[in-house]
């Protein structure tokens, strides 16, 4: 089953047209960069510690302890003062989800995982067969993917797919040195073991996991949204990485979707089901709550050291926006306008990436 976002919106590739306010150019290969599957070893290997990784879930979530980035100052609108490239999907699907892997990205597709270079360049097809693969991670060098009823893993470097549970309907993943976290979609937090095929442990359920959508994990817990949509009573939620008693972290929230979390904080987005959403932010136990920034249809959420960055992702064509503030707040800055429904968002040392209608994008200096 294709993931549907939270705001509501399905989404179908249109093509790979030049973005309205962008100097939209078709990036170059990276030649160093493998895209191909090879055969090899029958079981993925548990990550090791300390390497990049992202976590990016359905509308991009991603886990900020896990590789990043930096600033702000008042934006144009367009590009920013470098432009953005658009790396075309060739005649893949729009890609709802996407996790960055050292300088490789890996991609959903309809019934593969993909995957291509950050400069751009052709697409290969990491792995095939798959069931409407919508939610990737990367840990360490081995990358992770949810599919319609199953958790899989592959190393980078190639080899065997791993299936890790079966029965499951999962929406957002993150993964540790040891586990694999996610959502799912009949109202359960969930954990197996990330390294092969293990025991599906229940973290969290009820009123409180009814619609558990975005997942974030720092060294001590999971953290999720509960996005309860139309109404005012969605919720932040925590529950320690071994599960017990789960904690609300913020309530009283308009559709709270795509979330983050790094050393000290959670960061989230309120959709506003299509009005007045809002970016915001709370310590890890929930206090000092604050709302970033206002707007219409924030959806996913990067963090790195200095800065918070999310799409608006607003039903209008090509009327979304790709934006950045500080982490404490301040006059958020407009790095891309004019964006046909951008979703999932990822940032690394350099630059920002985000997904639309028309291709995967990617804005140099962020």
């Amino acid at each position: 089953m294709r993931r549907v976002l939270a705001c509501g919106v399905v989404l179908v590739m249109t093509g790979c047209n030049a973005i309205l306010g962008l100097d939209a150019s078709t990036l170059a290969t990276d030649a160093g960069t493998s895209t191909g599957m090879s055969s090899g070893d029958s079981s993925a290997e548990v990550p090791e510690a300390g390497a990049m990784d992202s976590q990016v879930g359905p509308v991009g979530a991603m886990d900020a302890g896990a590789g990043d980035s930096s600033a702000a100052s008042t934006g144009d609108g367009g590009g920013g003062d470098s432009g953005a490239d658009l790396l075309t999907l060739d005649d893949a699907s729009f890609a709802s989800s996407f996790a960055l892997g050292g300088s490789t990205f890996y991609i959903d597709g309809f019934d593969s995982v993909l995957s291509e270079s950050v400069n751009g360049g052709p697409m290969g097809t990491f792995a095939s067969q798959q069931d409407d693969p919508g939610a990737i991670a990367v840990k360490g060098t081995t990358v992770y993917w949810a599919n319609s009823s199953t958790l899989a893993s592959m190393p980078q470097d190639g080899g065997s797919v791993t299936t890790l549970a079966t029965g499951v309907n999962p929406w957002e993943i993150a993964v540790d040195q040891t586990s694999i976290y996610w959502t799912d979609n009949n109202g359960f937090v969930l954990k197996a073991p990330a390294g092969a095929v293990g025991p599906v442990s229940t973290l969290a359920s009820g009123d409180d996991t009814s619609n558990a959508y975005g997942i974030a994990i720092d060294d001590k817990s999971v953290y999720w949204t509960n996005n309860i949509q139309n109404t005012v009573v969605g919720a932040v939620l925590s529950v320690p990485l071994d599960g017990g008693a789960h904690v609300t972290l913020a309530s009283g929230l308009s559709s709270p979707t795509d979330i983050a979390v790094d050393a000290t904080r959670i960061y989230w987005t309120n959709n506003g089901n299509g009005g007045g959403g809002t970016v915001m932010s709370a310590l890890l136990d929930g206090g000092d709550p604050t709302t970033i920034a206002s707007g219409p249809g924030p959806s996913a959420i990067a963090v790195d050291g200095t800065a918070v960055y999310w799409t608006n992702d607003v039903t209008i064509l090509e009327g979304g926006n790709v934006m950045k503030a500080p982490l404490d707040g301040g006059t958020p800055t407009t790095l891309a306008s004019g964006q046909a429904n951008p979703v999932a968002i990822a940032v690394d040392g350099t630059s920002v990436y985000w997904s639309t209608e028309d291709g995967l994008m990617k804005l140099t200096p962020k």
